[in-house]
């Protein structure tokens, strides 16, 4: 009778053991997301910052410009800030806009 109770709880043990190392079975975790502004850089710079058009731009900053990089920059949206001389010029519209921020003398400011 011994024998039979070893042999069952052995059998058991074996089982709970290989169930236990099922790789099969995989739980996905989802991962957490945080809304701390600590790790996510805040893009929206055109906050505090009021529109102008591409007349009321210093000259500095117009003849960056005419860089080839920034070429059909005069349809673009341009925003001058309220707190310092700041510029940024968006191009594009949507996902595909590109903000360009230069500074009163005509240098880009880079993140």
């Amino acid at each position: 009778m011994k024998k039979v109770v070893l042999i069952v709880a052995g059998v058991l043990f074996a089982a709970a053991a290989t169930f236990a190392q099922d790789s099969t079975r995989t739980e996905t975790q989802q991962p957490q997301q945080t809304q701390s502004t600590e790790q996510q850089p805040s893009t929206d710079y055109t906050k505090d910052m009021v529109k102008i058009t591409a007349t009321d731009l210093p000259d500095a900053v117009k003849q960056t410009l005419a860089a080839p990089q920034y070429q059909g920059w005069e349809q673009s949206t341009i925003y001058r800030s309220k707190n310092n001389d700041m510029y940024i010029v968006q191009m594009g519209s949507g996902t595909e806009a590109k903000n360009f921020r230069f500074g009163a003398d005509g240098k880009p400011i880079l993140e």
